[in-house]
């Protein structure tokens, strides 16, 4: 059920919102108690590791049932909060959103994710979601949101966006915000061409945890598309990761995408939530 007090939406630097203790403690308890072993978890980063459950071949019952409605619930509880800019991106035509769902934990080597977005290869990932699970975690932060200092310079943003993944070590990022990592609270952020975040390192006494639930929501590829003009695969190719993107329409489209992401639509918290309820949410898990 879709919670019917409102959320608080901080824009700056970019829409995020936080709701604490949105995941219930029996649900947290399961999802604990039946936790993949590590062996089952890919490295993402040195000390990330990330299980995938849409396309693990085998998982507890729990993991098919009772998380997938977990997820689709979290999935409206955030699109509704983001509705006043999906509606003015999409409009109409965003009926249905896909919700991939990652387990992700760490280890003391952990060296934190560098500044990234994720526009750059998934501009169809309209918001990311963010449950963290663990009581404590201790020597761990919660997610870092990073602001760029140019921010009100568009062309400027357009160009550090053109670099594709390569902005850790642009001295105009900054930490605007570093998230407490809370058990049950739902940390969320709308995608975009400037919604960079990172995490930090491990601190010297950290132990294995910082357990989290994490979820990219998509929207149907065919709505990008109908918007850059190529496909998944070649909106990729022209994004080379650690190397610069050249191709001219790159530049075109982060400028109307820019221009775009500050579009809203006067809606109320009822009327988002009414939305939110509209969309078909799928949750891709394995049968």
């Amino acid at each position: 059920m879709l919670h019917a007090e409102p959320l608080t939406i901080e824009l700056s630097p970019y829409p995020h919102f936080v709701r604490p203790d949105t995941l219930a403690a029996d649900d947290i308890d399961r999802f604990l108690s039946v936790w993949p072993p590590r062996e089952a978890f890919t490295l993402e980063k040195t000390g990330n590791l990330t299980h995938s459950v849409n396309a693990a071949p085998s998982d507890p019952v729990v993991w098919r049932e009772q998380l997938a409605g977990c997820v689709q619930e979290l999935t409206r509880t955030t699109v509704a909060a983001f509705a006043p800019w999906l509606v003015a991106r999409f409009g109409s035509d965003l009926t249905s959103l896909e919700t991939i769902t990652l387990l992700m934990e760490a280890d003391p080597s952990y060296s934190g994710l560098p500044i990234h977005n994720h526009h750059w290869h998934s501009p169809n990932w309209v918001a990311t979601a963010l449950v963290y699970l663990d009581p404590v975690a201790p020597g761990y932060a919660g997610t870092v949101l990073n602001g760029y200092g140019p921010a009100d310079d568009p062309e400027a943003c357009a160009q550090v966006f053109a670099r594709t993944d390569m902005w850790g070590a642009d001295p105009d990022f900054s930490i605007d915000r570093v998230m407490d990592y809370q058990q049950g609270s739902l940390f969320a952020f709308l995608d975009g061409p400037m919604s960079y975040h990172s995490t930090l390192a491990a601190a010297p006494d950290a132990e294995s945890g910082r357990r989290v639930l994490r979820m990219h929501i998509a929207a149907p590829w065919d709505l990008c598309e109908a918007v850059y003009g190529v496909s998944e695969a070649e909106y990729c190719a022209l994004h080379p990761r650690g190397e610069p993107a050249t191709d001219p329409r790159v530049l075109e489209w982060v400028r109307r995408d820019l221009a775009e992401q500050n579009e809203q639509v006067a809606m109320s918290a009822a009327a988002a939530r009414d939305w939110a309820r509209s969309l078909d949410i799928r949750v891709p898990l394995p049968a």
